[in-house]
């Protein structure tokens, strides 16, 4: 709560000054903390300046991305049971509480959500769609928090690289 405060502070002086100094507010670095600050006051920018609009917003980035991490099952285990599965991603105390806030938590699950879905579908079938979409998980993911990226990315390209390979060595390269 604390945190969501934070944010919700800062959005609001970003969206200030947005109105006296235009783009030129959004000073680097643009990840962690800044990026959250940053995102309230675009948000707040188009929305109004308040609190539980915030929330709500967050709390839908973190739902998309359990829905994300729901399509992602659906497509890696297509016999496997989907109203558990879905059950269990969408209210599990853990995601549903942590996640749900405003916050680096709900814009991560959103973009590991994103990368994971991107991931299920490259292992079944090499698109550039898919691709583009593990692209932007991680990088997003990264930008939230980027410990968590650089771990994202190692988890999608290992298996990726060193497992078996359908198509040979242009699979691999790509």
């Amino acid at each position: 709560a604390i945190d969501a405060f934070r944010y919700w502070s800062v959005g609001l002086a970003v969206m200030d000054q947005f109105s006296n100094a235009g783009w030129a507010t959004f000073q680097p670095p643009y990840w962690s903390s800044n990026l959250i600050s940053y995102v309230c006051g675009v948000i707040m920018l188009v929305t109004g300046n308040a609190l539980p609009t915030l929330f709500v917003i967050f709390a839908l980035a973190a739902l998309w991305g359990g829905y994300f991490f729901y399509r992602a099952f659906c497509i890696a285990f297509p016999q496997g049971n989907r109203g558990l599965y879905g059950l269990l991603v969408v209210l599990l105390p853990s995601i549903l509480f942590w996640s749900s806030a405003i916050g680096k938590d709900a814009l991560a699950q959103l973009f590991i959500g994103i990368a994971a879905y991107g991931f299920a579908k490259v292992v079944k079938k090499l698109d550039g769609r898919a691709v583009l979409a593990c692209v932007i998980g991680i990088a997003g993911t990264g930008a939230v928090r980027p410990h968590m990226g650089a771990m994202l990315a190692m988890s999608i390209l290992l298996p990726f690289t060193l497992g078996k390979t359908r198509a040979g060595l242009m699979r691999t390269a790509a």
